[in-house]
């Protein structure tokens, strides 16, 4: 879902519209949503290039510094970067998000069964 522009599109507005996500995240899912529409390889580097200056590097970033550098390395080459390139950014922030949201719909004794499985 995270790779996929029209699926991540609407996945963001539902997050957006449930206030499920740090407001500093919408920008940059915007951004991504974006560069998963991108269809020209070229086009595609200097985009993930762009988003990565711009949210994962600096003071501001609120993101795994060791996962930041791993996309940093795959951005320095010159090949195109996969689509799913910053899932392993943002999956932990959408994870935590989701389970939230679960945790407030499920019956206590599901939610505890499922969190003794974890």
């Amino acid at each position: 879902m995270l790779s996929n522009a029209v699926f991540f599109s609407i996945f963001q507005k539902y997050l957006a519209e449930h206030k499920l996500v740090d407001g500093k995240l919408l920008p940059f899912m915007e951004e991504l949503n974006a560069y998963l529409d991108c269809p020209s390889a070229t086009g595609s580097l200097t985009m993930a290039r762009a988003i990565a200056s711009k949210y994962l590097v600096g003071e501001g970033s609120v993101f795994n510094k060791e996962v930041v550098a791993l996309i940093s390395t795959q951005l320095a080459k010159e090949d195109p970067p996969p689509k799913d390139i910053f899932t392993p950014v943002l999956a932990p922030s959408i994870s935590t998000c989701l389970y939230i949201e679960l945790a407030a719909c499920l019956p206590l004794d599901l939610l505890a069964a499922c969190l003794s499985e974890s």
